[in-house]
């Protein structure tokens, strides 16, 4: 059961930091023509991704959700201080 714990941790860490990250892509995306579309499938890819992801973990538990959560929470901490020090 631990073993599942850490993993789910380590996975939302990913998870979060990938989010948080395609969202900083998304913000930098050209203003072009079709440029609105790669957008919103960034956006819906995120979002499909990550609701994917939380069942999947749902099912082998509570205490593993709750180490999605945390991960996932700890990701985008990591992401947004990566993208802050890119843009100062």
């Amino acid at each position: 059961m631990l073993s599942h714990i850490v993993l789910c941790i380590v996975a939302g860490i990913g998870l979060g930091a990938s989010f948080y990250l395609a969202l900083g892509l998304q913000d930098l995306l050209p203003l072009r023509r079709m440029s609105d579309w790669i957008g919103l499938f960034l956006h819906l890819m995120r979002f499909g991704i990550t609701i994917w992801v939380f069942w999947i973990v749902a099912g082998i538990g509570s205490f593993p959700l709750l180490g999605a959560l945390a991960g996932f929470l700890s990701g985008r901490f990591l992401a947004m201080r990566f993208l802050r020090k890119k843009t100062l």
